[in-house]
């Protein structure tokens, strides 16, 4: 099944029946909500995504299959509703190929071999950087409530 929808009420639970994988996935997007929250507000412009959410977010999507960089910028706008350009998406690939945390592979397409994709894999490295993360920002969030803030609510 195509992971993006059309349907702007989709749910992750009917993408993928894993629920640990979209129960990561909600987490994410729970945090680029708060990070959205915060960018309205000034400080940050909306079009400048912190990089380490956009990753998380590209992570998180890695972990549910295996993407080719178009089909994870479908993804991100289609979960985490905002628009990368190509621009910023290869950038982040190539560092997070770098640092192990997915890999990269070369497939052919049709009879001809000329024409390739590249498709992405999360790696056991990415996996641990992507749970270690979720508990950070999770923390964060507990942390944030306790202190009255909601960033959520300010919206």
């Amino acid at each position: 099944m195509d992971f993006v929808s059309h349907d702007p009420g989709f749910e992750l639970e009917s993408i993928h029946g894993d629920s640990t994988s979209s129960h990561l996935v909600s987490e994410i997007q729970s945090a680029s909500t708060t990070i959205a929250g915060i960018q309205a507000k000034g400080s940050i412009s909306s079009n400048e995504r912190m990089p380490d959410i956009l990753r998380l977010e590209m992570l998180s999507l890695l972990h549910l299959k295996p993407l080719t960089g178009y089909e994870l910028r479908k993804n991100i706008k289609a979960s985490f509703n905002h628009e990368i350009s190509f621009g910023t998406l290869y950038p982040n690939l190539a560092s997070l190929e770098r640092l192990g945390l997915i890999q990269g592979r070369w497939v052919s397409l049709g009879e001809n071999q000329l024409r390739r994709k590249r498709i992405f894999t999360l790696t056991d490295m990415g996996k641990a950087y992507l749970s270690d993360n979720l508990d950070k920002l999770n923390k964060l969030t507990v942390t944030m409530q306790k202190m009255g803030l909601n960033p959520i609510s300010a919206q």
